[in-house]
């Protein structure tokens, strides 16, 4: 086991998550235990990326990403989890915020949104074993 990967990797994710909980608190970078944090944070993320492309055996094997098809496909998996963040939960945010709308009106929006998704993933499976995934994948981003 890369042990020196494993501590940086937790002393990165650390000190990455205790700034981004206590940022907007104490006003970021103004904060001395925020800026250490942060400064901790860039030196240990150095160490762990370095050590996981250059260490023959990484804790997390980040040389996958030089491979095409895995890169493209890990960014449109980002993709459609934004999307599908947005859609579950900044929508109704939005719906009962913005637009003003009670809880009754938010639920039947987001049942139409849940419905459709559930009548057209038997059609997308269907659709996606007859033609090329990348083409499908493709034209369903663009929309």
């Amino acid at each position: 086991i890369d042990w020196l990967g494993l501590a940086s990797m937790a002393l990165f994710l650390g000190c990455l998550q205790f700034i981004l909980d206590e940022g907007p608190r104490n006003d970021w970078l103004t904060d001395h235990a925020i800026l250490i944090a942060f400064i901790i944070g860039v030196v240990s993320a150095v160490i762990f990326f370095y050590r996981c492309f250059t260490n023959p055996n990484p804790i997390i094997n980040l040389r996958i990403f030089y491979n095409r098809n895995f890169s493209i496909s890990s960014v449109m998996t980002f993709v459609l989890g934004i999307a599908l963040y947005g859609m579950v939960y900044i929508v109704p945010v939005f719906l009962g915020q913005v637009r003003g709308m009670n809880s009754s009106q938010i639920g039947h929006i987001m049942l139409v949104m849940g419905a459709t998704m559930f009548f057209f993933a038997p059609i997308a499976g269907s659709v996606m074993a007859k033609f090329d995934a990348r083409k499908v994948i493709f034209i369903g981003l663009s929309i």
